[in-house]
């Protein structure tokens, strides 16, 4: 998968999803996979479980991280991948203070920490068509040094539940 190439190079991911509902299904699978290097965050959480695994992301035990738009703010070293699991979803608004759409904050993060945003979609949103389209040469040159040189040929892939793994792409 993605998160393992990631974790291979020795860099963190994050992995964000629309809603809370979400999270139990999708965490029982991340845990099953990558054991006690996954950390989950979200507000059902008590604060000393949030605590402990905000802690757990600091301290570089948690390798990849999953929770709604605030998991994004996981104090991970400079993650190698961020996907945002059904990017058009009205939930990764924050509408209260401060405001922040957590897909423009995942690609403004990955930017500036050399990775690279996974953006899953149900229905591609025509902004981000259009930063496709804008960005397919630098996604290509960023792809490979992440990567190296078996990265050349980056394009978009209908996976059509090639990959899915309980209902989940990764």
């Amino acid at each position: 998968s993605a998160i393992e190439a990631v974790l291979r190079l020795g860099r963190p991911a994050v992995y964000l999803v629309p809603e809370i509902s979400l999270t139990p299904i999708l965490a029982r699978t991340l845990k099953a996979r990558f054991g006690d290097s996954f950390a989950l965050l979200h507000s059902s959480l008590t604060s000393a479980q949030r605590a402990g695994e905000w802690r757990r992301a600091r301290e570089g035990a948690a390798k990849v991280v999953l929770g709604p738009r605030s998991a994004l703010l996981a104090p991970l070293e400079a993650p190698g991948l961020i996907v945002v699991d059904e990017e058009q979803d009205s939930s990764f608004k924050q509408e209260s203070d401060p405001r922040y759409n957590a897909r423009d904050l995942a690609l403004v993060r990955a930017q500036r920490e050399n990775g690279v945003v996974l953006l899953g979609f149900l229905k591609l949103l025509a902004h981000s068509r259009h930063d496709r389209d804008a960005r397919r040469g630098r996604a290509q040159d960023e792809a490979a040094r992440l990567v190296g040189e078996h990265a050349r040929d980056v394009h978009q892939e209908d996976l059509g539940g090639a990959l899915a793994l309980d209902g989940f792409f990764l």
